[in-house]
C-alpha cells in the first residue's frame, strides 16, 4: 500500500471486494505498536472496501488465559479494538482438548501402581497410554479436568514433585528423578504423524538486568566521584553520603548511566579493558 509501482498498485486493485483479512499469531499490543496494527487493518479495509463487509479473523495461541468466559470476553475486546469492527465473546472460538491417557482401574490399584511406577521409572515403558505414572502427570501438570478440559497453569517441576511426593509416600528426590525420567521418555516417543505421545514445554525465565543509576557531577578525568544507586531517584537519599574528596554539595540528579571510556587513538575491539579508572560508591553506616 505504501509502493506506487505498478505492479504493486495491480496488486491492490485486486483486493478490491476482499471477502476475509487474516492476522496469525495475533497478540495483544500495547502502545504505539499497537496503533500500527490497529491503522493498518483499517487502511486495508479502506483500500479494499466495496460496499461488502470484509470479515477480520486472528489465530492466536497466547491471548486467552484464565476462565474461559474471561478469555473470551478479553480477546473480543481486543478484537474489536485491532480490527475496528465489533467482535463479540460468541464470535471466539477455543481448543477443544482430549484425554491421550486413561485409567480403568480401581483407584487403590492406581495408588499402588504409581508409586510403583516412581520406584521403577522403566517398568512401563512404551505403554503410555495406561501407565499410572502418565495418567498422573497428564491430569496434575497438563490438564485441568473440570466440566471442560482445559490447559493447567504452567508449574515448576519441584512443585510437580511435591504433590506426587505427597500422593505416593515417595522421597521427593525420587519424584523428581521418576517425573523427569517419564517427561523426557514420552516426549521422546514419536508416533507414525510425527507427534510425540506428551510433548512438554520447559521455559527458563532470566530477569533482566535492571539499570544503574549515577549522580550527575563535574569532572572529565578519573577517578569520578559519583553514587552509584539501582533505585531511581530525583535527589540523592539522605542515606547516602559522598566519597571522601568531592566538593558538590546539595541535591543530585538521578539519570541512567552507561560507562564509556573515551580515548585519544583508536583502540581494537580485541584490547583488554582499562583497569585505571574507578567508580565509588558508600552507604552510610
Amino acid at each position: 500500500m505504501t509502493r506506487q509501482d505498478e505492479l504493486d498498485r495491480r496488486v491492490i486493485d485486486n483486493m478490491r471486494g476482499l471477502e476475509f483479512l487474516v492476522l496469525d499469531e495475533l497478540h495483544t499490543y500495547r502502545g504505539r505498536q499497537g496503533a500500527d496494527v490497529a491503522m493498518l487493518v483499517r487502511r486495508v479495509r479502506q483500500r479494499t472496501d466495496d460496499g461488502r463487509l470484509l470479515l477480520c479473523i486472528g489465530t492466536s495461541a497466547t491471548m486467552a488465559s484464565g476462565k474461559e468466559d474471561a478469555g473470551r470476553k478479553a480477546v473480543s475486546e481486543v478484537g474489536t479494538i485491532l480490527f475496528g469492527s465489533p467482535v463479540e465473546p460468541d464470535d471466539v472460538i477455543t481448543e477443544s482438548l482430549d484425554r491421550c491417557t486413561e485409567w480403568t482401574g480401581s483407584t487403590q490399584a492406581f495408588a499402588a501402581d504409581l508409586r510403583s511406577a516412581v520406584e521403577d521409572p522403566d517398568a512401563c515403558a512404551g505403554d503410555w497410554k495406561h501407565d499410572p505414572l502418565a495418567v498422573w502427570i497428564e491430569l496434575n501438570i497438563g490438564l485441568e479436568a473440570g466440566e471442560k478440559l482445559t490447559r493447567a497453569r504452567p508449574r515448576t517441576l519441584n512443585d510437580a514433585a511435591r504433590d506426587l511426593a505427597r500422593d505416593t509416600g515417595c522421597s521427593l528426590a525420587s519424584c523428581e528423578i521418576a517425573l523427569k525420567h517419564r517427561l523426557s521418555a514420552m516426549s521422546a516417543h514419536i508416533d507414525g504423524n510425527g507427534s510425540a505421545f506428551m510433548a512438554f514445554k520447559l521455559h527458563r525465565f532470566l530477569s533482566g538486568a535492571g539499570h544503574a543509576h549515577a549522580t550527575i557531577e563535574p569532572g572529565e578525568l578519573p577517578p569520578w566521584h559519583r553514587i552509584l544507586e539501582l533505585q531511581k531517584s530525583i535527589s540523592l537519599p539522605s542515606t547516602w553520603r559522598k566519597v571522601p574528596g568531592s566538593s558538590e554539595t546539595g541535591p543530585f540528579s538521578m539519570a541512567r548511566m552507561m560507562v564509556t571510556w573515551r580515548c585519544s587513538t583508536p583502540r581494537s575491539i580485541t584490547s583488554p579493558p582499562m583497569q585505571n579508572w574507578s567508580l565509588w560508591a558508600l552507604r552510610q553506616a
